[in-house]
C-alpha cells in the first residue's frame, strides 16, 4: 500500500493501480486501498470500476467519513445528484456531533446534501437540509439556497423572508436583491420588485440579468423609454443577447 502511495505521489498512476491491486489481493478488506485504487480508476477514465471501489471503501470501513464525501463527489462530478445525496444520507444518519468542530462539519454535509438534493429536484428535502444548516452556522450562500429551495417549491413570500434574512449577514449581495426583484415579480408587486431590482444595480451597476429584466418590467407597464435605456445598457455590457436586439427593434416601431 505504502509503495502504491508513493507511485501515485510520483505521477506514475498505473503503477500504483497495480500496488493498489495487490494490497487487496492480500486484504480485501484494506478500506484505504479501495479508497486510493477509485481514485486511480477514476483518474484512468475507468468510471465504473472506480464506483464500484469507491463503494467497497465505504462498505468495509462503515465510519469512513472522507469515502463518503468522495464518493458523492464523484457522483456529482457523473452528474448523478439523486445518488451524491443518498450517498450523504448515509453518512449523516450516523454522523453525530459532539465538538463544535464536529457541528461546523455537520453543517458542511448538510450543505452539500442540500445542493445535491437541489439539483436533483429534491426543493422539500433541500429546505430541511439547508434549514439545518442555518441553525448550525448561519451563511449568506446558506440562506441564499434555502431562498431558492422555497421558490422552487413555490412559497414566494418565505423565499423572500429567507434572502432578506442573508442581507442582515451582508447588506451588499447583489444577487440577494435580483432574487427578491425575481420573486417579487411573479407576485405581481411590480413596485417592490423595481425597487429590488434598483437595489441591485447600485451595488453592481454592470449587473446584466438585473438590466435586462428591469427593462422588462418596465416594457410591461409600456415605460419604453425606461425599458430601452435598461436594454441598451445591457446589450452594450453583453451585445449577444438576440432577444434583447428583438426587442429594442420592436420599441423603435411604436
Amino acid at each position: 500500500f505504502k509503495i502504491g502511495m508513493s507511485l501515485k505521489e510520483s505521477g506514475r498512476v498505473e503503477d500504483a493501480l497495480i500496488a493498489f491491486r495487490d494490497t487487496l489481493a492480500v486484504n480485501s478488506a484494506h478500506s484505504a486501498a479501495h479508497y486510493q485504487l477509485a481514485i486511480a480508476l477514476e483518474e484512468l477514465g475507468q468510471i465504473e470500476e472506480a464506483e464500484k471501489e469507491y463503494q467497497l471503501a465505504i462498505d468495509t470501513d462503515p465510519k469512513f467519513v472522507e469515502g463518503y464525501e468522495t464518493l458523492s463527489d464523484f457522483y456529482d462530478r457523473q452528474g448523478l445528484p439523486e445518488k451524491s445525496a443518498e450517498v450523504l444520507s448515509r453518512l449523516l444518519a450516523w454522523f453525530k456531533p459532539n465538538t463544535t468542530e464536529k457541528s461546523e462539519k455537520v453543517a458542511i454535509l448538510k450543505f452539500k446534501l442540500g445542493e445535491a438534493q437541489y439539483a436533483s429536484g429534491a426543493y422539500e428535502e433541500a429546505v430541511n437540509s439547508f434549514s439545518s444548516v442555518i441553525l448550525i452556522k448561519p451563511s449568506v450562500d446558506a440562506f441564499r439556497f434555502l431562498g431558492k429551495a422555497h421558490y422552487k417549491s413555490d412559497k414566494l413570500t418565505a423565499a423572500i423572508d429567507v434572502w432578506r434574512r442573508g442581507l442582515k449577514l451582508d447588506e451588499k449581495d447583489y444577487d440577494l436583491y435580483f432574487q427578491i426583484a425575481v420573486a417579487q415579480y411573479r407576485q405581481d408587486d411590480l413596485p417592490a420588485s423595481e425597487a429590488s431590482y434598483k437595489d441591485a444595480l447600485r451595488i453592481k451597476p454592470d449587473y446584466v440579468k438585473a438590466l435586462t429584466n428591469l427593462g422588462f418590467l418596465y416594457y410591461q407597464q409600456y415605460d419604453y423609454e425606461q425599458a430601452r435605456a435598461c436594454w441598451k445598457r445591457s446589450l452594450d455590457l453583453n451585445p449577444e443577447q438576440e432577444v434583447i436586439q428583438k426587442k429594442l427593434k420592436e420599441i423603435e416601431k411604436k
